[in-house]
């Protein structure tokens, strides 16, 4: 049995495709974890939800930023934006079947020994703190305060938990961290509006691995990142691993192999 975690795919199913093929993915025998973002701006999300729900037990998920905003379209909570390319999902007759799927993943997912994220892990977090606000925020999905929450949680967002001053405010932070973050301060102050490359931060901020330490067994995988370079040093004092390299843009997408932590990745194609 082999394990892989697999980067941002959004709806590029055609290039997911020949990945799994590069990996020979093998049905009923390997584990893929996706690393969130499995739909939209890509022009495949329907068919990557299909390959999903088809694979049963196979393959797991953590939730990222266009995953969440799926849910919030699924329940009216939100209208489509001007880059999506969610249609044809939206219109699928099984949509509830996959939005039920998402909902039983998570934000943080920890296997063993690998921990896994879309965004990261804010300084000063266990990874039972992880895993308990991680559980926090899906149970808020889960329940009757979804739509409510998901109708609002990206109007001016809360960029520290100093700023949280109501339950509301405290999911929505969270969620930021699960799902949107790349820099934050020392002292947990969200960055929401950089995405370049490490070559270009602001005054002030960092990425959050650098901020963030765990124990010297933690391993931690997370994508959302595409202009973080394939061979930028990361954490250097344990393993955190990144692997999304911008392949609905035109970059790649890649796998980690958890067993060796070999990366294998193909040149995206349209689908």
């Amino acid at each position: 049995m082999a394990r892989y975690a697999v980067g941002d795919v959004q709806g590029c199913f055609d290039t997911f495709q020949e990945l799994l093929s590069a990996i020979d993915y093998r049905k009923g025998t390997d584990t893929v974890v996706l690393l969130g973002d499995l739909v939209n701006r890509g022009p495949a999300s329907l068919e990557v939800a299909r390959w999903v729900l088809e694979q049963g037990d196979g393959v797991k998920a953590v939730l990222g930023n266009h995953d969440v905003h799926l849910l919030a379209l699924l329940c009216g909570a939100q209208s489509p934006g001007r880059g999506d390319t969610l249609g044809p999902l939206l219109g699928w007759s099984r949509r509830e079947e996959f939005r039920q799927w998402l909902l039983g993943q998570s934000f943080y997912l920890r296997w063993n020994e690998w921990s896994f994220v879309h965004g990261g892990l804010l300084p000063g977090w266990s990874l039972e703190d992880a895993q308990g606000f991680s559980d926090e925020l899906m149970a808020l999905l889960r329940g009757e305060g979804a739509t409510s929450f998901l109708s609002f949680y990206r109007e001016e967002p809360a960029l520290c938990f100093e700023d949280a001053h109501t339950a509301p405010g405290r999911h929505q932070f969270l969620l930021n961290v699960f799902t949107r973050m790349r820099l934050c301060t020392g002292e947990g102050r969200l960055n929401l509006e950089f995405c370049g490359g490490l070559g270009e931060l602001p005054e002030g901020f960092l990425p959050w691995f650098r901020h963030w330490v765990g124990q010297p067994s933690d391993r931690v995988v997370f994508g959302h990142w595409a202009t973080l370079q394939l061979d930028a040093p990361l954490s250097p004092s344990h393993g955190v691993h990144h692997i999304d390299f911008g392949c609905v843009w035109g970059g790649q997408l890649a796998a980690l192999r958890l067993d060796d932590l070999e990366i294998l990745s193909v040149t995206a194609r349209q689908s």
